[in-house]
């Protein structure tokens, strides 16, 4: 009867330590694993259609991509050369593959685990309206080059990442739901890395970008419902891009051109106070001669 206790302790102890091993080291892969990125959603024919690559992917789907952040609704991962970021959806559990590994009991049974189901596919569904709206009426201004919304069949294309802690998986993109975009840094650095070349001519050229990139979006009757300039704006080296695309709704404002332009670029005039007087007052015209 002793050994036998012992047995199962011992067994407990393995299987706790092997449940604690397992959290440290997605705690260390920032919560990343592809099980994370995979679904049991089928086939939505209304989110395929019509959504093509805008231009030929494969030479960009031979590089590796590594692990790059983080995000509310994806994992990111930047190509080898720099140049393009592979957003994949985060799915919620109740979601992914075997989702009966997480909740089994109160996914069933508790009316707060049922809300949090609820909510997670209405975000889905935001999310993913979002991402065709960018697509479809934005692909300039947001960078992107295409949008995976739905599980296909016929496309054969892996891609192979890396994550946080250096491990490596090849993967299918036919199961997966992902966004293609181009990369930009943010608008902060890029200001900084331009005056830091004291080029003033390059430091307006990001500012025009940015406001003529709400303009173009405000006249498209696109509202922008996280317009966090800090981390959701970003320059490419030649135009300024909206990042993060998963925040659109179609909803003309109602605020003024000009107050809504300056509204989400205020941080900047606040910057610009302590860093080049020179520029702020360009700012300010620029700001005042939007219509």
């Amino acid at each position: 009867m002793k050994k036998f206790s012992l047995y199962i302790l011992t067994f407990s102890l393995l299987i706790l330590s092997i449940s604690l091993l397992d959290r440290y080291f997605l705690k260390l892969n920032d919560g990343f694993c592809i099980r994370t990125i995979l679904n049991i959603l089928p086939p939505d024919q209304e989110r395929e259609s019509s959504l093509l690559p805008l231009t030929d992917l494969s030479s960009v789907f031979s590089q590796e991509f590594h692990y790059l952040a983080r995000g509310h609704q994806s994992y990111a991962f930047i190509s080898a050369d720099e140049k393009y970021v592979i957003k994949f959806y985060r799915f919620p559990s109740h979601l992914r593959p075997f989702p009966w590994l997480n909740h089994p009991i109160s996914s069933r049974f508790s009316t707060r685990r049922q809300q949090i189901m609820e909510y997670n596919l209405e975000k889905l569904d935001l999310t993913f309206n979002s991402y065709k709206i960018a697509y479809e009426e934005m692909p300039e201004e947001t960078g992107l080059l295409w949008i995976h919304l739905t599980s296909s069949s016929n496309w054969n294309q892996t891609i192979t990442l890396i994550d946080r802690t250096g491990n490596r998986y090849t993967v299918p993109l036919d199961p997966l739901c992902f966004v293609v975009q181009k990369k930009a840094e943010l608008i902060f650095p890029s200001l900084e890395e331009t005056l830091s070349h004291h080029d003033l001519e390059g430091a307006k050229r990001i500012i025009d970008g940015i406001c003529e990139l709400i303009t173009a979006r405000s006249q498209k009757g696109i509202k922008d419902t996280d317009a966090i300039l800090e981390k959701n704006y970003g320059w490419d080296g030649n135009r300024a891009l909206s990042i993060d695309v998963g925040r659109f709704i179609s909803a003309q404002t109602e605020e003024n051109l000009c107050h809504e332009v300056h509204a989400i670029t205020y941080p900047l005039e606040n910057w610009l106070q302590t860093r080049e007087p020179e520029l702020l007052e360009y700012y300010k015209e620029k700001i005042e001669n939007i219509r």
